[in-house]
């Protein structure tokens, strides 16, 4: 996924399939998208895509979405997940 044609994205940081992503209002002043986060995260699980968020599982007030797949992940399941979020973070 090319992240940096994603406007709604201010960073993301981690190591292979283990991402924190920071969702922000204009990459460009990368102000808190606190809402946007939490539709983020709702339209997601609408899809049966399930996301951390924050510090701890669940919305804690955060603008941080986390990818922790599990360690039994196929490789369908992981093109499934980040084709949802990708279309979800291109559209929000």
């Amino acid at each position: 996924m090319k992240i940096n044609r994603v406007y709604a994205i201010g960073n993301a940081r981690g190591e292979g399939f283990l991402l924190n992503i920071e969702v922000v209002e204009l990459k460009k002043n990368k102000w808190s998208a606190l809402k946007r986060t939490a539709e983020l995260l709702t339209e997601c699980a609408n899809r049966c895509l399930i996301l951390g968020s924050g510090i701890s599982i669940g919305s804690l007030g955060t603008n941080t979405i986390r990818l922790c797949p599990s360690v039994v992940i196929t490789n369908e399941q992981k093109y499934t997940a980040l084709s949802t979020l990708k279309d979800l973070l291109l559209t929000i």
